[in-house]
């Protein structure tokens, strides 16, 4: 009996022994896969790294390396009011410098002034997150181009979230910009990755050098680009490429996409679309370069206007895709498309258009005048002498009901960010792993 009651006892030392190191390893599992941030105090005056001396030269939750340019932000937080004359950027960079981010960062500055200032050429890398909060814009490059190719960048500006001079090209991370006026200020915008919103209180995107034929080119070949404009275009630049990603532009105050003596063409995609003012614009240009054109040749298209769904000076082409041109607009507004008439709306042959309601097309000029001339749109062919307020098109074997199924951000589903999802998953599957594994060593202990 005395044995056996030893024995008992040892029993349950070593059960409660197990407890305790399997909740022991849980925590510590828990503790492991959870990111930590380096902790840092507030910086509170102006950040120059354009004289740094060519060592790296730690700070609070900052490392500067002047050799390569690099400076690598860690649990960085800047908050700080800066005198007149002093007030350019809280942060000073050379051209041709690196970001790195590492962990949560922030700068706040107030008395007009930009939250990042670079002479030239600047990139952003992550796996990190920095958020700025400007009173002026949240990055000003005065000669050359930005560059964010992964980890997380928040801009909350009064005036542009980026006034950059040459190029803004994403390739991947998150940008999410909400500014007073424009959200993007640049000459050329290249989107080949990434997610991207945009809420703006003038223009999402203005993409335009400034003189009257001066060229700013706008592409996207990949990721995500959501853009609120409140008062003027989505985006406004010369020559719109879309090849493939997602388009979806909620424009409050005029259209959604407006190239100014330039051309819209679209390769592929999703493009969803819904403007106060007309869906796509191509506005003047030289013909004979294919200006003032809107030209189709695939993507999914899903444009919901309150004028007219696309408004072209000269051509507009359709040679493939699938979806739906709509205008709710009222009286001589409301047409589907249009084009000055002495020039040519071009469909090709193995793609069907109805309107909206299933009836045939047919194309022929039809009241209002634009340069002395008719309007070129599309007419119901059994009255003609209806336009068409609403268009479905599609290849010839595509089921037509399947048109314009597109969803918006700004009223329909969007990618959302999910970097912390998985390590939330893992702490979940490491929780209930730890708690099986005791319930079944408990039973084992008790059965024996």
């Amino acid at each position: 009996m005395k044995n056996k009651s030893v024995l008992k006892n040892i029993l349950k030392s070593s059960r409660r022994a197990l407890s305790v190191a399997v909740a022991l390893f849980l925590v510590l599992g828990i503790f492991a896969l959870t990111p930590v941030t380096a902790s840092a105090a507030t910086v509170g005056s102006q950040l120059d790294f354009t004289g740094m001396p060519t060592t790296s030269t730690p700070g609070d939750g900052w490392e500067w390396d002047s050799d390569t340019k690099t400076l690598t932000l860690n649990g960085f937080d800047m908050n700080t009011t800066f005198t007149a004359g002093n007030n350019v950027g809280a942060i000073l960079l050379p051209a041709g410098s690196t970001i790195i981010l590492q962990g949560t960062n922030s700068v706040t500055c107030t008395n007009y002034t930009s939250g990042v200032y670079c002479a030239g050429n600047l990139e952003i890398q992550g796996p990190g997150e920095l958020s700025i909060n400007s009173d002026k814009h949240g990055i000003d490059i005065d000669t050359g181009s930005f560059t964010l190719s992964s980890g997380t960048l928040k801009i909350d500006a009064s005036e542009d979230g980026l006034f950059i001079d040459f190029m803004v090209a994403v390739t991947g991370g998150n940008l999410n910009i909400q500014a007073g006026e424009k959200g993007i200020n640049v000459d050329n915008v290249n989107i080949t990755g990434g997610t991207i919103n945009i809420s703006a209180g003038d223009f999402g995107l203005y993409v335009y050098e400034g003189a009257e034929y001066d060229q700013g080119n706008f592409t996207i070949s990949g990721g995500y680009l959501t853009i609120i404009a409140q008062a003027y275009s989505g985006i406004y630049a010369t020559y719109v490429t879309i090849n493939e990603g997602t388009v979806d532009i909620l424009s409050k105050g005029e259209g959604g996409i407006f190239a100014r003596y330039g051309k819209v063409t679209i390769n592929g995609g999703s493009i969803i679309i819904r403007a106060e003012g007309n869906g796509i614009e191509s506005f003047m240009g030289t013909q004979e370069e294919g200006e003032g054109r809107v030209t189709i040749n695939g993507g999914l298209i899903d444009i919901l206007s309150g004028k007219y769904g696309v408004f072209a000076s000269y051509d507009f082409v359709l040679t493939g895709g699938t979806g739906t041109i709509r205008s709710i607009g009222v009286g001589a507004d409301n047409w589907a498309v249009i084009i000055n008439s002495t020039d040519t709306i071009t469909v090709a042959n193995d793609i069907i258009v109805k309107g909206w309601d299933g009836t045939d097309y047919t194309i022929e000029a039809s009241g209002g005048e634009f340069e002395d001339s008719e309007l070129l749109t599309f007419l119901d062919a059994a009255t003609m002498a209806i336009p068409m307020t609403g268009i479905r098109f599609g290849p010839e074997d595509d089921d037509e009901d399947d048109a314009g199924t597109g969803s918006s951000a700004n009223g329909v589903p969007q990618t959302g960010d999910s970097s912390g999802f998985l390590p939330g998953a893992i702490v979940l599957i490491a929780i209930i792993g730890g708690l099986c594994a005791m319930v079944v060593l408990r039973r084992r202990f008790i059965d024996g």
